[in-house]
């Protein structure tokens, strides 16, 4: 079977397709969540607060590898589209940013089964949906 052709068309496809899968799975897990999962709330303060300080350093290592290798890759392929290279650290840096974004998600969504309220869970939630609209896949 012949492989499908590197460019940035067929990536940016590829990404904007996986970007949509993960930004949709993160709305309907919240939806899901909120509306079907109610239980007795817990004192989950500690928790709340490790989850929140794992947070941010989520979120810093996410910007970290935005800058360091996407930026840079986004550079180069402007001015040379075809560096295969460049795509894939390209690729590899938007692919990572939103699984990033989703682990996150994955916090507030790991608090609420663990006893914490909808209000604990909502930052989480939050952040990672408005970190996924502000990362949008933009063409280099």
């Amino acid at each position: 079977m012949p492989q499908p052709v590197l460019t940035i068309e067929n990536s940016m496809r590829a990404i904007r397709i996986l970007y949509g899968l993960i930004l949709y799975s993160i709305i309907l897990c919240v939806v899901m969540t909120e509306k079907f999962f109610h239980h007795e709330a817990h004192d989950v303060r500690l928790i709340w607060f490790g989850f929140l300080l794992s947070g941010l350093m989520v979120v810093s290592i996410a910007a970290y590898f935005r800058f360091k290798m996407l930026q840079p890759a986004a550079e180069t392929l402007q001015t040379s589209p075809g560096d295969r290279m460049a795509l894939s650290r390209w690729r590899f840096g938007n692919i990572l940013s939103f699984v990033l974004a989703e682990s996150l998600f994955l916090f507030g969504f790991a608090l609420r089964f663990l006893g914490g309220t909808s209000i604990q869970s909502t930052p989480f939630y939050a952040a990672a949906i408005g970190l996924m609209l502000v990362w949008w896949p933009r063409r280099p």
